[in-house]
């Protein structure tokens, strides 16, 4: 069995929905994370030309490369593929909060700005 990054989404989306105490927020903005991530990266495959990976870890290097693309691309390319890694290092923050700041709290408003975010990537990714 496969899942679609739209599956991921639509999974943080529900979490949202029913999040009523911080630890299930907590698992909707991590959620809304990791579906941008695999969606940042399907569409970070589908550049014609790729940017450097510097950073240490996947995550870190798949936002530094769409923060800093290719000079091939073209100007609009460069802007939204930099756009996109903006919104990508917001989640990721986001993220890293929910599953490792326990001991400061993540309210509701935090979740749901995450997965603002996350949708925001996802249109972002899809347009054209």
């Amino acid at each position: 069995m496969t899942c679609s990054t739209q599956s991921l989404l639509q999974a943080s989306e529900r979490i949202g929905a029913i999040a009523n105490d911080e630890a299930v927020c907590r698992a909707g903005v991590s959620r809304a994370y990791y579906a941008s991530y695999h969606c940042c990266r399907k569409y970070y495959a589908s550049l014609p030309y790729l940017g450097r990976l510097i950073g240490n870890g996947v995550h870190e290097q798949l936002i530094n490369s769409l923060c800093h693309p290719s000079d091939k691309l073209t100007i609009n390319a460069r802007a939204r593929s930099a756009a996109i890694g903006k919104y990508l290092r917001i989640a990721c923050t986001a993220r890293v909060h929910a599953d490792y700041t326990l001991d400061k709290p993540l309210a509701h408003e935090g979740m749901q700005e995450a997965l603002l975010t996350a949708q925001t990537i996802f249109k972002a990714c899809a347009a054209e």
